[in-house]
């Protein structure tokens, strides 16, 4: 982090796709800092976050286990106007279910209109966890 702030001090503007590159590459080290640093200079920079930049965030909160901040990110999201792709909606749906948010995931998964076989599972696999057999038949 203290690279990156020295960088910035020195006049480094950074676009978004080299913001979006390093962001993804803190997913394997869960350096969640770095990333979350890089998208809050994005905001600023550039007055808002686009989609392939929450993506990789989320790649890291998941990397990182932190589901319940990929959660957090899907009212960012809402409230920036990005449109989420397949890909997001499948990582805010586990997220959802992962952090015990099963409205939220059922929310998602009816928003996305995709029937994507891995939101599904994560559905079936939230109500499993709510213990109701018949809400994962549905």
């Amino acid at each position: 982090v203290e690279v990156f702030e020295a960088m910035l001090q020195g006049g480094f503007e950074p676009q978004e796709s080299v913001l979006t590159a390093l962001v993804s590459l803190c997913a394997d080290s869960k350096h969640v800092l770095l990333a979350e640093r890089a998208v809050a200079f994005s905001r600023k920079a550039h007055g808002r976050v686009l989609l392939p930049l929450y993506a990789a965030l989320m790649k890291v909160y998941g990397h990182a286990r932190l589901w319940h901040k990929t959660c957090d990110l899907y009212e960012a999201i809402k409230k920036e106007g990005v449109a989420l792709d397949t890909v997001a909606y499948g990582a805010l749906i586990k997220a959802a279910v992962e952090s015990g948010r099963h409205d939220l995931a059922r929310e998602l998964f009816q928003e996305s209109g995709n029937p994507d076989l891995l939101n599904y599972m994560s559905l079936i696999r939230a109500a499993g966890r709510e213990r109701d057999l018949p809400k994962a038949l549905r």
